[in-house]
C-alpha cells in the first residue's frame, strides 16, 4: 500500500478564508484509507476579503494582476503551515484555487491563485486548473468532490457539502450521481451582514423568525431548480438571481433568515430519501438550525462528522484528485458532470 502526503487547498465563495489540508491517503488497488494530519483556515485579511467581493467586476489586466496576488499569498500560508506544523514528508501540493466565473455551458470555469507561484515559492509539485479538461469533454466541471465521495466515504447514502453554495454526491450501488442544490451559506450571511453580523451562529436567529411564504414560494421559482441534473452554479447566481427576490420582499432579517433556511431545507430535502444514511459538512453544518429543519422534512439518518471532516473535506478531496492522478485513473466522473467519459482533469506545475 502506497502512501501520499499532500496539501490539500480549498477557497470557497463563503470566503471566510483558504483551507489548508495536510493529509495521508493510502492506497492499493483503488481501495483507499486517509488520515488528516494537520489543518487549518487561513482568514482572508480585510484587503483580500474585499478584492475577493468585488473579483467579477475588475478589469481583465487587474484579475490577472490578482491571480498572481493570490498565488503568492497561498504559496506563503503554504510555507507558513509546513514551518508550523513541522512537515517533513510531502509530495505535492492541490491548489483548487478561487473561482471567479462558472459557465460551463460556454466552456469557461476559471479558478484564480497561480499555480507557478505556488510551486515557485514552495518548492514543491502543485496540481491545479482542475476543471477545465472535463469541461472540454462536454462536461460541468463540477461538482469534483464525488471522486472522494465515491472511494473516501462509501459508508454514505448521500453526501452533502453546505458551503456558500451546496451541493450533494448520491450513491446507489454503483450510481453515482451529483450536482449543486442551491445558494446556501453565501444567502445567509449575506443576510446577516445586513445587521453587521459575518453569519448566524448555530442558526439562533433564523430560529426566532417566521417564514414569509410569498417570499418562499417565489424562491422555489428561481429557473435553476427547474433543471435536471448535472448542473452547477456560478457565483453571480446570489446576486444576479436570488438578492432581486429577496429585495422586493421588505421584511426584519430574523424572518429573512428563517424563509432563507426553509427554502435551503427544502431544496435539499428533495434528493434525500426517508431513512438514507447522509453526512453533511462545510460551515453549515454548525448551523443546527439548518440541520433540524433538513432532518424535519427529509427523515434522512443524518451525520455531522469530527470538525476536521466538516471544515477540511473539500481539501481533502483536491489532494484526492491529484493522488488519482498520479495514479492514472479519472478524477472527475461522466455520469456527476455530464462529460462524455470519465476522465484525468487537471494540469501538473513542476520545478
Amino acid at each position: 500500500m502506497k502512501d501520499f502526503y499532500s496539501i490539500g487547498l480549498m477557497s470557497g465563495s463563503s470566503l471566510d478564508g483558504l483551507d489548508l489540508c495536510y493529509s495521508k491517503i493510502s492506497s492499493k488497488d483503488e481501495n483507499y484509507n486517509f488520515e488528516i494530519i494537520a489543518s487549518e483556515t487561513i482568514p482572508y485579511d480585510n484587503d483580500v476579503y474585499e478584492k475577493l467581493k468585488k473579483v467579477r467586476e475588475i478589469s481583465s489586466l487587474d484579475l490577472h494582476f490578482f491571480d498572481i496576488e493570490l498565488g503568492k499569498l497561498f504559496g506563503a500560508y503554504c510555507n507558513s503551515f509546513i514551518a508550523k506544523n513541522n512537515i517533513k514528508q510531502i509530495d505535492a501540493i492541490s491548489n483548487h484555487g478561487h473561482t471567479v466565473f462558472h459557465y460551463p455551458e460556454k466552456g469557461l470555469s476559471l479558478q484564480i491563485a497561480n499555480n507557478n507561484w505556488i510551486a515557485q515559492l514552495t518548492q514543491l509539485p502543485v496540481f491545479g486548473n482542475l476543471r477545465m479538461k472535463n469541461i472540454t469533454l462536454g462536461g460541468q466541471g463540477a461538482p469534483i468532490v464525488p471522486i472522494a465521495d465515491k472511494f473516501l466515504f462509501s459508508e454514505f447514502d448521500n453526501c452533502i457539502n453546505l458551503g456558500g453554495i451546496s451541493n450533494i454526491t448520491i450513491k446507489k450501488g454503483t450510481n453515482l450521481k451529483s450536482f449543486d442544490i442551491g445558494i446556501c451559506n453565501q444567502l445567509l450571511n449575506h443576510i446577516c451582514n445586513l445587521i453587521d453580523k459575518k453569519y448566524d451562529q448555530n442558526g439562533d436567529i433564523a430560529a426566532t423568525g417566521t417564514i414569509n411564504l410569498e417570499l418562499l414560494n417565489a424562491l422555489e421559482k428561481i429557473p435553476f431548480y427547474q433543471i435536471q441534473p448535472p448542473k452547477s452554479i456560478d457565483n453571480g447566481m446570489l446576486k444576479e438571481t436570488v438578492l432581486p427576490i429577496f429585495d422586493s420582499y421588505k421584511d426584519s432579517v430574523p424572518n429573512l433568515l428563517a424563509t432563507a433556511a426553509e427554502h435551503i431545507a427544502i431544496e435539499i430535502s428533495k434528493y434525500l430519501e426517508k431513512d438514507s444514511k447522509t453526512i453533511i459538512t462545510g460551515g453549515g453544518a454548525y448551523n443546527s438550525f439548518l440541520i433540524s429543519r433538513i432532518q424535519s422534512i427529509s427523515n434522512a439518518k443524518i451525520t455531522i462528522p469530527n470538525p476536521k471532516i466538516i471544515e477540511f473535506k473539500e481539501a481533502l478531496a483536491m489532494s484526492f484528485m491529484a493522488l488519482r492522478s498520479i495514479e492514472n485513473r479519472p478524477n472527475t466522473l461522466s455520469n456527476t458532470t455530464g462529460s462524455e467519459k470519465d476522465c484525468i482533469s487537471g494540469d501538473w506545475i513542476y520545478n
